[in-house]
């Protein structure tokens, strides 16, 4: 994780190093992202938002359209 709780790494070239399917570092992935605070291991903003909006029970299809809008 970086200084702000994101997960910075490329998910292939990590699987590669520590020789993990990438998709069960993929599954491993979300999990830590359910940890408290919510969002952390979120790979950018709009990942730690959903996350976050998924979690409260407010992510819907407005919510979908403003995400897929952001510029980061």
């Amino acid at each position: 994780l970086d200084e702000n709780g994101y997960f910075r790494e490329n998910i292939f070239n990590l699987s590669q190093k520590i020789n993990i399917e990438q998709d069960l570092l993929e599954k491993i992935l979300q999990k830590l992202q359910k940890l408290d605070p919510s969002g952390i291991f979120a790979r950018d903003l709009k990942e730690m938002l959903k996350i976050q909006l998924v979690e409260k029970k407010l992510y819907d299809h407005k919510f979908e359209l403003l995400l897929l809008n952001i510029d980061i």
